[in-house]
């Protein structure tokens, strides 16, 4: 190490040993008897005990909370996949009056700041009857999130295959809406991520669709500066290929 680069190290292990302090604190804590706390609540436990640890998650329903925990995130996101895709895939890909300043809408829906819908959603779950469920959590958890998911999705759903002759061509060669989708949508992440990426991607792609599969992969990535991009040309070919067996 060059002695030049001693004041940037020193800096960095400040800095490191500044983002560890809550977490050694926290720990330390953790590991000391009530009364050991109350006499040193900087210093180590002298003798380290787990008490802590089995009133938490036997004495208070600890164990529920977090049960509570996954159900509404796992509602929230899967409710908000759903609909994001559905909205994200209409406005990337369907011609429609309004599109453009629908997409404006929901993306100006991230500026609202959540705390001044509290009061109506109060005063309209108390109408319907919905405080203190998981539906009504998991409508606001998703209904918060939707509108960035929208935006993302939209600018991915836009990268994606369509014109092309692949999309398409994997259509008449039988495969259905999905998969066909899904693997222009492989080939639209692989075109901008490193070949590592690719080659993990490598076999879900030959499950989905194994002869165009091939075929991308084979051509398939290229380093560009810092990127990796799938040729076109190969993914035409493949389209051709396919369609010309059906031909």
């Amino acid at each position: 190490m060059r002695v030049a680069d001693l004041p940037k190290h020193a800096v960095l292990l400040l800095a490191s040993f500044l983002a560890l302090v809550p977490t050694i604190f926290m720990i330390s804590t953790a590991l000391k008897t009530d009364e050991e706390y109350a006499l040193d609540k900087i210093g180590f436990p002298a003798m380290p005990v787990l008490e802590n640890f089995r009133a938490v998650l036997v004495d208070s329903p600890f164990l529920w909370w977090m049960l509570n925990s996954v159900i509404l995130v796992a509602g929230a996101v899967a409710l908000s996949t759903v609909v994001s895709c559905l909205a994200a895939y209409a406005i990337a890909r369907m011609e429609f009056v309004g599109r453009d300043k629908l997409l404006a809408v929901s993306t100006s829906l991230m500026a609202v700041p959540p705390i001044v819908m509290i009061v109506p959603l109060f005063v309209l779950y108390s109408r319907i009857g919905l405080i203190s469920t998981y539906e009504g959590a998991i409508l606001i958890y998703a209904g918060l999130i939707t509108p960035f998911s929208v935006y993302l999705l939209t600018t991915f759903f836009r990268t994606v295959p369509n014109e092309g002759a692949l999309f398409y061509g994997l259509l008449q060669d039988g495969s259905d809406f999905w998969n066909a989708t899904f693997f222009c949508g492989s080939c639209a992440v692989l075109r901008r991520k490193p070949p590592a990426v690719g080659a993990g991607c490598a076999p879900v792609l030959a499950l989905e669709r194994p002869d165009e599969s091939l075929l991308v992969l084979e051509a398939g990535v290229q380093r560009d500066g810092q990127q990796a991009r799938i040729l076109d040309g190969h993914a035409e070919r493949a389209a051709r290929q396919a369609q010309a067996r059906h031909g």
